[in-house]
């Protein structure tokens, strides 16, 4: 039986309700969420095969789901439920915010996610010195 698209799915359907939290959510309440993670309590005594296996899905699922999502996600979102499933998993993680000069009156934010050295998110990252903060 293939569960990929069951993952996708549950993964889509997570992602939407953190984007809506993250909209509807006063920032400062947001950001005491990620920097807090009060979902650390349900971190799982994961053995380390598994864990290797599920940090590449993770990965994986959210690249999947940042090209194919049109609506309801952001790259916020999408890196603070990575953060989630990885804490779960007990793997360490950090989530970076930066923002980044397109153009010279052009600045785009971006978050992105980080896990054992390697980013687990798209776009820009902390090498292009848009590195703000780090939660």
């Amino acid at each position: 039986m293939n569960l990929r698209p069951a993952s996708y799915l549950f993964f889509s359907l997570a992602d939407a309700n953190i984007w809506l939290l993250i909209n509807l959510l006063p920032d400062y309440v947001v950001f005491n969420l990620i920097k807090n993670r009060p979902w650390k309590k349900l971190t799982l005594k994961s053995q380390k095969r598994l864990i290797a296996f599920l940090i590449p899905r993770v990965k994986s699922l959210i690249m999947q789901r940042s090209c194919h999502s049109k609506m309801f996600s952001s790259c916020l979102s999408r890196s603070t439920l990575g953060r989630v499933l990885l804490d779960i998993l007990g793997v360490q993680n950090e989530l970076h915010i930066g923002m980044t000069a397109v153009r010279k009156d052009l600045r785009i934010p971006h978050a992105w996610l980080t896990s054992l050295g390697k980013e687990l998110t798209p776009g820009i990252n902390a090498n292009d010195d848009c590195h703000i903060l780090t939660l």
